[in-house]
């Protein structure tokens, strides 16, 4: 056995002295010998309950033996025969004194064995009866004193030896316990605490074990060590873990960092370009918690909600406000600085109330930007054109700030409206020279009605010259008159409107009703030409805004290119079909398609550019003309092959009215 092993008791029980095993020794002494105490004490006492019965039972025996005998002797006065028999009952264990007295007589007898003593006793003082005259009668008494000296004695030496035995028992069992809690208890508790102390879950070891054979059922102490080996590989994942989190968080906050740093310099790249750039920029906020609430009312017009509760509208325009400016709206708005700007906004959109509303509506639509022309009075009283851009980032709130950003265009609009009046001049003398081309066929169409008028004018003339003038021809004849007047008042009005030269004006009209009033037109010309004209007419086709002088343009100048293409197929044997078509909801189409030789396909990208012919002695602006017009009606114009006629397909589409 190695010497390690013959020393660990003693070292164990070394290691006790300082630890749980000398308190649970000492705990177990003082409950052990306070058992003791309690349980001698219960024997001594039943002991000595026991002894002082014996005693009383022997007083008892001699209170029921000796009085009628001792009697007996104290009537004959018999002094001998007295001490006898208080000599016989003193011999009795535990009786220390007897006493025998006369009673009844001046002078009693009294017959005394030893004197009483001090030390406890238990006592009896018994009556001596004697039939005296058939009377029973007291003669004398019997004292008689046991000593409990013995009994303490015998008691004393009982308890000491019952606490010698039981102490040395106790002791004894104590050590044993002691030991016995140290090999099974205490030396794996140091074990564990000491595998506790040196263990860093920074660096694990191996797991902890305890240095004894397994036993057959696992003990508490295995649950101990199951118990703390989880917990080391719980700590152990807890930090892996920890650690894991600690370096992702590393990260994030880099991130985070670094996100701030560039918001910073976001923000402050920002601040220069709202500051330096070349417009007025402006930041505003407004206050729209109403939008919400119409939403989920459903109001999908806003325009329309805004004419039926125009308290509302004001109050959305008295809550937007200018938060901050740039140096180009203080220059702009003719300002004095900054400071004069910020506050209420309304004052802008005083010349162009209309695109407040729109951008309310494009604001209640979730559209984040929104883009308009308006007029913007400066504080010096000055009107200016501006480009109004507003900007709202997502998501769009009911606090959401927006960016206005204001553009000068005053001078862009004044060329626009010049390059527009030259457009329109331009458009006139295509008119003017169109109308010369059809100059013959116009004056045959205004001729031969008036010449009709002339011819029924003589007749009516002649008829009523007669004695009786036939007055139902004369009426009927009358009527023709009138009808041949009005067709050539309606071509003459009709021409001097082609020839009119004025700004440029927006009706609701019907596409149909225009290209019947161009056909009028061409009505000579197309029989001379001998052009055979289809119109299919689309009654149901919405209205749309325009100018019905601008349109007949585009309708005439586009047939009489056709008429010219169709003139090497001779007369006779050309076509044209004029339709009427809905492509698509809010649209309405007119394709002009011939029976010709068709475009060229090098000609059909140039079609429409100014000065580019594909005639001899044509000026190349008539299609230019025609594309004008239509764009300026928000419409779209185009020329291909595709014709169900198997020539030339022209088409232009516009949007129809609201």
């Amino acid at each position: 056995m190695p010497p390690s092993a013959t020393r660990e008791p003693w070292q164990t029980m070394a290691g006790m002295r300082r630890g749980v095993g000398m308190r649970l020794l000492i705990g177990v002494l003082i409950f052990s010998s306070v058992i003791t105490l309690i349980m001698t004490a219960v024997q001594l006492y039943l002991d000595y309950r026991y002894d002082v019965g014996l005693i009383e039972h022997r007083l008892n025996e001699i209170g029921e033996g000796y009085p009628d005998i001792i009697g007996e002797s104290l009537w004959h006065l018999d002094r001998e025969q007295l001490r006898i028999e208080v000599e016989s009952i003193l011999k009795l264990p535990d009786i220390q004194a007897v006493t025998v007295r006369e009673t009844g007589t001046g002078h009693p007898l009294v017959i005394m064995a030893r004197r009483r003593q001090s030390t406890p006793v238990l006592t009896r003082e018994l009556p001596i009866n004697r039939v005296v005259e058939g009377q029973l009668k007291q003669i004398g008494t019997l004292y008689i004193e046991a000593a409990l000296t013995d009994v303490y004695r015998r008691l004393m030496g009982e308890a000491l030896v019952i606490l010698v035995s039981q102490g040395a028992k106790t002791f004894l069992v104590s050590l044993f316990i002691l030991f016995i809690f140290s090999r099974l208890v205490t030396r794996h508790l140091a074990t564990i605490a000491q595998f506790m102390r040196v263990y860093d879950f920074h660096r694990p070891t191996a797991a902890l074990a305890l240095k004894r054979r397994p036993p057959p059922v696992p003990d508490e102490l295995d649950q101990v060590v199951m118990s703390f080996n989880d917990l080391c590989a719980s700590l152990q994942l807890s930090y892996r873990n920890q650690r894991a989190a600690n370096d992702a968080l590393e990260q994030d906050v880099a991130m985070r960092i670094r996100k701030e740093e560039a918001l910073r310099e976001a923000e402050q790249r920002y601040r220069h370009l709202f500051h330096d750039m070349p417009i007025a920029l402006m930041q505003m906020h407004g206050n729209f918690d109403i939008f919400p609430a119409l939403h989920e009312a459903g109001v999908t017009d806003l325009n329309a909600y805004f004419d039926a509760n125009p308290d509302v509208l004001r109050r959305l325009t008295s809550a937007i406000a200018i938060d901050e400016v740039n140096a180009r709206s203080v220059e702009l708005l003719r300002a004095r600085n900054a400071a004069q700007l910020v506050g209420p906004a309304g004052r802008l959109w005083t010349e162009s109330p209309g695109t407040l509303r729109r951008a309310f509506e494009s604001r209640y639509h979730g559209e984040t930007r929104f883009d308009e022309e308006m007029k913007v009075a400066t504080l010096d009283g000055r009107v200016i054109d501006v480009l109004c851009t507003i900007s709202r980032p997502q998501p769009i709130g009911s606090h959401t700030p927006t960016l206005l950003g204001l553009i000068d265009i005053t001078e862009r609009v004044r060329v626009r409206d010049k390059l527009q009046q030259l457009e329109t001049d331009l458009a006139h003398a295509g008119r003017i020279s169109l109308l010369g081309e059809l100059m013959a066929s116009i004056a045959h169409e205004i001729n031969q009605p008036l010449g009709a008028v002339a011819a029924s004018a003589q007749a009516i003339q002649n008829w009523l010259n007669r004695p009786e003038p036939p007055l139902h021809e004369v009426r009927e004849l009358t009527a023709l008159t009138l009808a041949s007047a009005r067709r050539a008042s309606d071509i003459i009005v009709r021409t001097r409107a082609m020839a009119a030269k004025g700004k440029p004006r927006r009706d609701p009209l019907h596409l149909d009703e225009v290209i019947d009033e161009a056909l009028l037109l061409l009505s000579h010309e197309i029989q001379v030409k001998g052009v055979e004209i289809f119109h299919r007419p689309a009654p149901a086709a919405p209205r749309i805004m325009a100018d019905r002088t601008q349109l007949q343009q585009v309708v005439v100048n586009l047939t009489v290119n056709a008429m010219q293409a169709l003139a090497p197929l001779g007369a006779g044997n050309g076509k044209i079909a004029l339709t009427v078509v809905v492509p698509a909801p809010g649209m309405v189409c007119c394709v002009i398609e011939d029976n010709g030789p068709g475009i060229r396909q090098d000609s059909l990208a140039l079609l429409f550019e100014r000065f580019f012919t594909t005639s001899e002695g044509g000026m190349g602006m008539g299609l230019a003309i025609c594309r004008t017009i239509i764009e300026a009606h928000g419409g779209r114009i185009a020329a291909d092959n595709v014709s169900t006629l198997g020539g030339a397909r022209f088409t232009f589409t516009l949007p129809a009215s609201a």
